[in-house]
């Protein structure tokens, strides 16, 4: 038997019991995929004839990551090895489940859905975005996240 099947068996049991761990309330907080589309450029955004996006976003697709992986802040080791690219405020979510495929966690805009689709993640409804790019490991994804400071007005996160 393969590694890769091997690992594809056992995922759904490390599934389950991370989901123990979340119906015992000790992950808190709730992580969503969100995909939005616009009409033009988003909001932060210039174009070649210097003008700022004031493009209308839709809703693509809002998923919640179940079972809820872990959120915390980046170890001091990481945020010294690339200074200037953490933030406070900024998010590493781990034990994500391998379900996931990487384009559920890549940026639409490097996957052939253009400039004009972003993907967005929600920690309690709060925007964050990728910093790099998703890390795989044995039985789970990781992700870099900081906030959106620059750019997303309120209005566009729906309840």
């Amino acid at each position: 038997m393969a590694l890769c099947d091997l690992r594809a068996d056992i995922a759904p049991c490390v599934d389950e019991a991370r989901q123990i761990i979340d119906d015992l309330g000790l992950r808190p907080e709730v992580v969503e995929i969100l995909t939005l589309e616009w009409s033009g450029l988003p909001p932060g955004f210039v174009d070649v004839d210097h003008q700022f996006g004031l493009g209308v976003s839709t809703q693509i697709s809002r998923v919640v990551i179940t079972p809820r992986p872990v959120v915390s802040k980046p170890h001091p080791r990481l945020v010294a090895a690339d200074p200037g690219k953490y933030l406070e405020g900024d998010r590493v979510v781990s034990k994500i489940t391998r379900t996931l495929l990487e384009s559920d966690l890549d940026d639409p805009a490097d996957g052939g859905g253009g400039e004009k689709r972003e993907r967005y993640f929600l920690i309690d409804g709060r925007p964050y975005r990728r910093v790099r790019e998703p890390e795989i490991h044995n039985f789970e994804w990781i992700l870099h996240l900081t906030r959106m400071r620059d750019r997303l007005p309120p209005d566009v996160i729906p309840p």
